[in-house]
């Protein structure tokens, strides 16, 4: 997994191969008009300091306390606006709408690569990145079972990594991790009986440090409710006939699950956090606000009266910028402790 990690190298080999560079921070926006653009996408965080060169960015919807302002860059800037709705299939309105959006950012992508998109180019790409997200769904049910050779964090890492990469020979590296699994579950893995954990927030920047002391606490991260991590992944999409629309399949793609907390439906999106909590058999629920920001401190109270409530398993707030104060992760590690009634 050497490879899988941010590099400058990996855009300098791009833009070797004339490849022009596309930034994005919403993981609504798809990526796949980008590549079918004959250009690299590369997913960049909020707060995650000097951006790499690009040739231009993608903004999408934004959420409070973590906007990307235009005035930021200094290169083109291309705008998504996303619809209010949560499913578009129980809102047919809203998939015209984000069609006709997708049109115009297609368009303004071809301008900017200087390419005719076609059909095929579309084609390749919504294949190629389901291919992708096959793989990648694959990795994060490995947590579900006490026996995994393969923890949360690290899919996230795959994740965050295939985000610079070629996706095409991320796909390749998929292919090699899945085989490598393969192997090591065959051989036998020990349960691992540390406290599970479930993750869920409006962004994972900094997630790694969590983890760290997670970890330490005798705790580990098995699953998420994170746009940034497998949330996007959870469901597959299907194929509309024989002859796909891909402008219909990518509104599907990206609309058809939504986690983020702009997005709306509180009441199907709690449902579907204890599903998933459910299933991973998690003892417990960390709440990570990145920048302490005042909607997902409101959220968060949602969340918690839903766990309680619903599974009787106890939330965390976990505030980023407090992270590192040492009576912050004392109060984490108490709080790994009473779930593992060692207090």
């Amino acid at each position: 997994m050497s490879r899988l990690r941010w590099e400058k190298e990996s855009l300098e080999v791009a833009r070797g191969k004339g490849l022009k560079v596309v930034g994005y921070f919403c993981p609504y926006f798809p990526e796949e008009l980008v590549l079918s653009a004959g250009m690299l996408p590369v997913r960049l965080e909020v707060g995650g300091g000097e951006s790499p060169a690009l040739d231009g960015v993608c903004l999408t919807c934004k959420c409070e306390g973590m906007e990307e302002p235009e005035e930021r860059f200094t290169v083109p800037v291309f705008k998504l606006n996303l619809p209010p709705a949560d499913r578009y299939r129980n809102d047919y309105a809203a998939r015209g709408v984000l069609e006709k959006e997708l049109r115009g950012l297609r368009k303004g992508l071809g301008g900017l690569s200087g390419k005719f998109i076609t059909y095929l180019d579309d084609m390749r790409a919504i294949i190629l990145c389901n291919r992708i997200r096959e793989k990648l769904r694959r990795l994060y049910e490995y947590p579900a079972d006490d026996r995994s050779p393969l923890e949360w964090r690290q899919v996230f890492e795959i994740t965050r990594a295939g985000g610079v990469m070629d996706r095409r020979a991320f796909l390749e590296e998929l292919v090699k991790i899945e085989k490598a699994l393969g192997s090591r579950k065959a051989s036998g893995v020990a349960v691992d009986s540390r406290i599970r954990l479930m993750v869920t927030g409006s962004s994972m920047s900094g997630i790694e440090r969590l983890s760290e002391i997670v970890n330490k606490a005798g705790g580990v991260i098995v699953a998420d409710y994170a746009c940034q991590a497998g949330m996007l992944l959870r469901k597959k999409v299907p194929v509309f006939g024989i002859a796909e629309r891909p402008l219909e399949s990518l509104s599907e793609r990206y609309l058809y699950n939504a986690p983020c907390v702009c997005r709306g439906d509180t009441r199907g999106r709690l449902d579907r956090m204890v599903r998933i909590a459910r299933n991973y058999r998690v003892h417990g629920l960390l709440y990570y606000n990145p920048g302490n920001v005042n909607a997902l401190r409101q959220d968060y109270r949602l969340v918690d009266n839903a766990f309680y409530q619903e599974l009787s398993v106890p939330a965390f707030l976990v505030n980023g910028n407090e992270l590192e104060a040492e009576d912050a992760q004392a109060k984490l590690k108490e709080y790994i402790d009473v779930i593992g009634g060692r207090v």
